[in-house]
């Protein structure tokens, strides 16, 4: 693993070790705190006809394909700037000689 790799994965576990206590316990505050004054977690389907059921599902694959597409446009715009963080990083090597 080249230096650049172990910041990048040192990096990645600190933050890890801050945003998934802190997911946990905003999905815990949502959970016991908000539910008493609103349903927070119910699906909002209850009085719902099943014509307007059926129209949700099929609703459904819009929202799903561009959390997809922007989960590869994230991705992939990461990996660009780790390249061009190499790529800055050897032109530094190259012209401090």
């Amino acid at each position: 693993m080249s230096d650049a790799e172990a910041v990048f994965v040192g990096g990645v576990e600190a933050l890890a070790w801050i945003i998934i206590p802190a997911a946990i316990c905003l999905a815990i505050w949502r959970i016991a705190l908000t539910n008493r004054r609103r349903q927070v977690l119910t699906l909002g389907l209850l009085g719902d006809t099943p014509e307007i059921v059926s129209a949700a599902r099929k609703k459904f694959w819009r929202p799903s394909l561009l959390r997809v597409a922007t989960a590869f446009l994230t991705f992939g715009v990461g990996l660009l700037m780790f390249r061009a963080y190499e790529l800055i990083d050897q032109f530094k090597e190259i012209f401090a000689r």
